[in-house]
């Protein structure tokens, strides 16, 4: 029942787990990308024709080409300066640069299998992509391990990480329906 992009997801996390395990430890991100797109095909051959599986692929392949040529061009190791604000400047142009190239990455293919590009794209990720992995993504995860533990903490955490969804998601709609929003 996972969709192709949380198939993928879970593949590429084994991959990496039992590439880990088997004492290979300098595995590149290419190998494990193949290792899941691999089991991928073996799991669901058909997943080939759903645009999930090919848009899923082809950001990751994306995101990895350009960390690795965000770290050639220096932009990765923000400790690399004694000055926080020069770290976090160089944070904000890495991610930037990545945003930029996922969306230019992805126009194609969004163009091929839905006939339209979202134009506030960049924006969105620039915002929900931090939001949801600083804020959302941990409330989430503690309020849940938690939960197990019966501690009303836990619910509180969640309702939290709920509430913080529903604003991460009321603002991207406000994003998706400025007009011109889409480019078909």
């Amino acid at each position: 029942g996972y969709s192709t992009p949380t198939l993928r997801a879970c593949l590429m996390v084994a991959a990496v787990l039992l590439i880990g395990w088997y004492g290979r430890n300098r595995a590149s991100g290419i190998d494990i990308l193949c290792a899941a797109l691999l089991w991928m095909l073996l799991a669901n051959p058909l997943s080939v024709l759903t645009p999930g599986f090919w848009l899923s692929f082809l950001a990751v392949t994306v995101l990895y080409t350009c960390v690795t040529q965000s770290a050639d061009l220096g932009f990765a190791d923000p400790r690399s300066s004694g000055n926080p604000l020069a770290g976090i400047r160089r944070f904000l142009v890495a991610n930037s640069h990545t945003q930029f190239v996922l969306g230019v990455g992805l126009i194609f293919p969004s163009l091929v299998f839905f006939s339209q590009v979202s134009v506030v794209s960049f924006i969105a990720n620039l915002l929900a992509i931090p939001f949801f992995s600083f804020c959302i993504l941990p409330l989430a995860l503690v309020g849940a391990a938690l939960v197990t533990f019966q501690s009303g903490l836990g619910e509180w955490l969640l309702i939290g990480a709920a509430i913080c969804l529903d604003w991460l998601v009321a603002g991207v709609g406000m994003l998706a329906r400025m007009p011109g929003a889409i480019w078909q």
